[in-house]
């Protein structure tokens, strides 16, 4: 796994401002209106938005606008947006603990019903076709995770007894998959400890992946937490008090000794865990409670295998796309984070501005128009997030006010996170050479200005790339009418 780092020198510009490489790359900041920066980005990129403090605001790449919501007597929360710009979330008066679940759509908000007996809710997710919405509602202390289906609400299962025996404090939905068939969450342990769950169906109870990183259920504690009142039925000084307070001691230090076996020193953070849009990936953070450190890892469903990545200790993850590419920031605790790119195919780590230089010819940071003219010297890409096929990356940094900054980063398609077009290459690179695999009607290298450095047709044979100077360029073939685009590095 490789780790690379660049240095770059601040410059001072506009406040509001874009910047465009010749590889057709961009970048756009802004800043915030209302304080609210961007926590999120519909599927395709197309949409994004955020919030903060009841105040929120929603940009459209189509209409190149943004809007701006919230005042002092009616708040919202935003949280997610489907490709329709459909956008979920909640709306609330004056107080903002007491908000009712809703979405925005075609200029206006719609609520939905809470669930039977519940005081307050909010939306988190929603599907590709709109017709499922996912969140939570509060009944009383207690969350209940809900889904919500052509506008009805539905409690979905999890177990009212915890690990330990004890009445769990409830659980939340946090994504659903962009086909509706995958839903993730929180499950609220009775101790206060959070749980990744997640939900396959909707009459089901969730189920905990990887909860053997934090439990052995081979040492499942024989006893509940012992209660004072079952062991010390006296008043403090009743001969009988000393007798029975020793009772109590003895079995709440039996108790201990046996949830040392029980719990073990890791756990996935849920509060922080993401889901790319097929449902395959999550973003999330193993958190170990006895070297104090939070690890970034990349869970893949589809074998249930998790990377972690091990070179970071103080840190936060915060997207992942289709491909499994992941955006993490360092460190966890600060209002600007160094942003990291780890790429899926490369099983790499870059810092997210060198990548975008080497990859698109975009400097994010120092172009005249980049992060450091609308936040001159933060010197950091703060916390982004990415689109689905990772075209489109939206994020924030903050000035020494504290006030948010806005940027927009759209990728030339063609050269996106995901750039493979189709799966099945006709081509394969090693040693400066490319090996054809089946016959190439058309194949192109460009350099990462845009320029065509070589064009070859009707190619069967191997193509030596010595002459070319050492760097990274893009290949696209043509063959059998499907497109294939890759990256290479000349040595």
């Amino acid at each position: 796994m490789k780790l690379r780092y660049i240095l770059l020198l601040s410059v001072i510009g506009t406040w509001v401002s874009a910047a465009k490489s010749q590889s057709g790359a961009s970048i756009v900041t802004e800043l915030s209106e209302n304080n609210s920066a961007f926590v999120f980005t519909s599927p395709d990129g197309k949409y994004a938005g955020g919030y903060s403090n009841g105040f929120c605001h929603l940009y459209s790449e189509e209409s190149d606008h943004t809007q701006y919501f919230g005042t002092e007597v009616e708040t919202y929360v935003m949280n997610n947006a489907n490709n329709d710009g459909v956008v979920v979330g909640a709306v609330s008066g004056y107080d903002i603990t007491m908000s009712t679940p809703a979405y925005y759509k075609q200029g206006e908000w719609h609520m939905l019903p809470l669930s039977a007996g519940a005081m307050s809710g909010s939306i988190s997710g929603i599907s590709d076709d709109g017709t499922k919405m996912v969140g939570w509602c509060q009944k009383g202390w207690s969350n209940v995770p809900c889904i919500w289906v052509n506008g009805k609400v539905k409690t979905l299962k999890y177990p009212a007894m915890d690990f330990y025996g004890m009445e769990s404090i409830g659980a939340v939905a946090d994504n659903i998959s962009g086909d509706g068939s995958l839903i993730s969450g929180r499950y609220y342990l009775s101790n206060g400890r959070t749980v990744f769950a997640i939900w396959k169906d909707t009459d089901s109870e969730c189920e905990f992946p990887f909860i053997e990183l934090s439990y052995d259920f081979d040492n499942t504690p024989t006893m509940q937490f012992p209660q004072m009142s079952d062991y010390i039925t006296v008043e403090w000084g009743d001969p009988l008090y000393e007798e029975q307070f020793e009772q109590y001691m003895e079995a709440f230090n039996n108790y201990l000794a046996q949830l040392e076996l029980f719990e073990k020193d890791e756990m996935l953070d849920a509060r922080a865990t993401y889901m790319s849009h097929d449902g395959r990936y999550f973003a999330t953070v193993v958190y170990s409670m006895g070297m104090q450190t939070n690890t970034p890892a990349r869970i893949d469903m589809s074998d249930m295998s998790m990377i972690r990545l091990n070179d970071f200790s103080d840190a936060i993850a915060l997207s992942v796309n289709n491909h499994g590419d992941m955006i993490i920031a360092d460190p966890l605790l600060s209002y600007n984070r160094e942003p990291y790119l780890y790429k899926s195919d490369e099983n790499s780590i870059y810092k997210l501005n060198e990548w975008i230089l080497e990859n698109h010819g975009l400097d994010i940071m120092n172009d005249e128009q980049g992060i450091n003219s609308l936040n001159p010297g933060v010197g950091v890409a703060g916390s982004p997030i990415m689109s689905a096929d990772g075209s489109r990356i939206y994020g924030y940094t903050y000035d020494e006010y504290l006030q948010a900054n806005n940027y927009r980063i759209r990728l030339d398609q063609s050269m996106a996170l995901d750039k493979t077009v189709d799966s099945s290459s006709p081509f394969e690179y090693f040693n400066n050479t490319l090996a054809i695999n089946n016959s190439i009607s058309k194949i192109e290298i460009f350099d990462l200005m845009g320029n065509t450095v070589q064009s070859y047709k009707n190619k069967s044979a191997n193509i030596d790339l010595n002459h070319l100077a050492p760097g990274v360029y893009i290949v696209r073939s043509l063959s059998q009418s499907k497109v294939h685009t890759q990256k290479i590095r000349i040595q």
